[in-house]
């Protein structure tokens, strides 16, 4: 998990973000919180398409369980 920091000023934290990852360092999870410590907002991302080098090409992201955005990529590998 990872955790960044957003200020207002030097001290006051405005935002924070939470990120969660899996095992190929996909984010799966980011949580947002207010200055005060509560959810602002959530959204989880599922892979559905990976490529033979296990890089994703289709996610979904999701805000409140409904998909907000939809990315297909695609790679091209030289030798």
């Amino acid at each position: 998990m990872i955790e960044e920091f957003e200020y207002h000023n030097e001290k006051d934290v405005f935002l924070s973000y939470k990120y969660k990852y899996d095992e190929f360092t996909n984010v799966t999870e980011h949580i947002c919180y207010n200055s005060n410590g509560g959810v602002f907002y959530r959204n989880t991302i599922k892979y559905s398409e990976f490529d033979n080098e296990n890089n994703w090409l289709k996610k979904v992201e999701y805000h409140k369980n409904i998909p907000a955005e939809i990315s297909i990529r695609i790679i091209e590998y030289y030798n």
